[in-house]
């Protein structure tokens, strides 16, 4: 995903919402890692 072309602005969320979607991004990144492996 190309973050920089949707032009997100942190400002737009708060820290717990950042944090919610860091997570979920690193159990998608496990979740392929695991199914390639």
């Amino acid at each position: 995903m190309d973050f920089s072309a949707s032009q997100i602005l942190t400002e737009d969320f708060t820290t717990e919402q950042i944090n919610a979607i860091v997570a979920d991004a690193r159990l998608q990144i496990e979740a392929e890692e695991q199914f390639l492996n």
